[in-house]
C-alpha cells in the first residue's frame, strides 16, 4: 500500500512539476472512504484564462509621419524639377530672343546708318529711312531688259539687317512676277552698307524691315 501511495505521490509531483509549466490540469488525490487501499485520483483540466493580447501600438503617427516624409521629399523633388523647367523655359525664351528677328515697332532703337546722329527711337527711325531712300536715289538704274520689254510694276522687298549690322535674307516679290525687276531689287538691297544693329534693352538684335520699290517708264 506505502508503496503504491509513494508512486502516486510521485505522479503527483510530476504532475504538478508539468502543471506549473503548462498549468492545463491538477491532478487531485484522496483516500476513498469506502476502503483504505483505494485512492481517488481525479485529475481537473483547468480552463485556460484568456490570454489578453497585448495591444497593438498604433504605428498611424509613425506612418503619417513616413507618409509625410516622403511628400516632403517628392514635393521637394517637384519644386525642384519644377525649378530646372523653369530655369530650361527661360534660358530657352533667352536663346529665343537671341536668335529673334524683330521688327522695327518691337525695337528700342532702330538701325541706323553711320552717318546719323540717334536721339531716341524716332529720330532713329526717321534717319534710317532718309539713309535708305538716299542709298536707292545714287544706286538706282532701272534694269536695260527691263525698259527693252517695257516691263513696269512694284516690287516688295523685305530684308534682315542682323545683330552685326549685315543686310541679310533679302526677299523680293513682284505683282506681276516679273523675275528681271524681282532679281534686281534683291541685287541692289543686298548693296547697302553695314549699318549700326538695332537696340533691344540696351543689347543689339536682329531686325526686318519691309518697303515698296515701283518701277515705272
Amino acid at each position: 500500500m506505502k508503496k503504491v501511495i509513494w508512486l502516486l505521490f510521485s505522479l503527483f509531483m510530476m504532475n504538478s512539476a508539468f502543471g506549473q509549466s503548462s498549468n492545463d490540469h491538477t491532478v487531485k488525490i484522496k483516500k476513498s472512504n469506502s476502503s483504505s487501499k483505494n485512492i481517488e485520483v481525479e485529475i481537473v483540466y483547468n480552463r485556460k484564462s484568456a490570454t489578453k493580447k497585448a495591444p497593438l501600438k498604433s504605428t498611424a503617427s509613425n506612418s503619417d509621419k513616413t507618409r509625410f516624409r516622403i511628400k516632403r521629399k517628392d514635393n521637394k523633388t517637384d519644386k525642384a524639377t519644377l525649378v530646372k523647367t523653369k530655369a530650361k523655359e527661360v534660358k530657352k525664351v533667352k536663346s529665343v530672343e537671341k536668335n529673334s528677328v524683330f521688327t522695327f515697332d518691337k525695337v528700342d532703337i532702330v538701325p541706323t546708318f553711320s552717318n546719323c546722329k540717334v536721339n531716341g527711337k524716332r529720330n532713329s527711325k526717321k534717319c534710317f529711312k532718309v539713309g535708305i531712300s538716299k542709298f536707292i536715289q545714287n544706286n538706282f538704274e532701272y534694269p536695260e531688259d527691263a525698259i527693252e520689254e517695257g516691263i513696269t510694276g512694284k516690287v516688295n522687298i523685305k530684308f534682315t539687317i542682323n545683330k552685326n549690322g549685315k543686310v541679310v535674307n533679302v526677299i523680293a516679290t513682284d505683282t506681276n512676277d516679273s523675275e528681271t525687276l524681282t532679281s534686281y531689287s534683291v541685287e541692289l538691297v543686298s548693296k547697302l552698307p553695314k549699318l549700326e544693329p538695332a537696340l533691344k534693352e540696351g543689347k543689339p538684335v536682329a531686325s526686318s524691315y519691309e518697303f515698296q520699290l515701283d518701277f515705272s517708264l
